[in-house]
């Protein structure tokens, strides 16, 4: 999808304890990978499911709620 990030949602889970790293962390991801969250981002993966992780990661760094594209991959793929 055209100016797409790839950020793997399993970035933002503390392997240890299974849950969102801190704020802090989640920013750094964010801002590594050139992710703009004053900008609207639409969330996505291959079929909608993943893309709620790093929707969530977002919210929690920024307050806003997360736009999921539930069509994800697989819609996008057919046109």
């Amino acid at each position: 999808i055209v100016g797409s990030k790839n950020i793997p949602f399993k970035d933002c889970i503390n392997s240890e304890t299974n849950a969102f790293k801190t704020r802090t962390e989640l920013s750094k991801i964010f801002d590594q990978n050139n992710v703009d969250i004053s900008r609207p981002i639409v969330f996505t993966c291959g079929s909608g499911i993943t893309a709620c992780v790093l929707g969530m990661a977002y919210s929690l760094i920024s307050g806003k709620n997360a736009v999921i594209y539930d069509g994800s991959w697989s819609e996008y793929g057919k046109k």
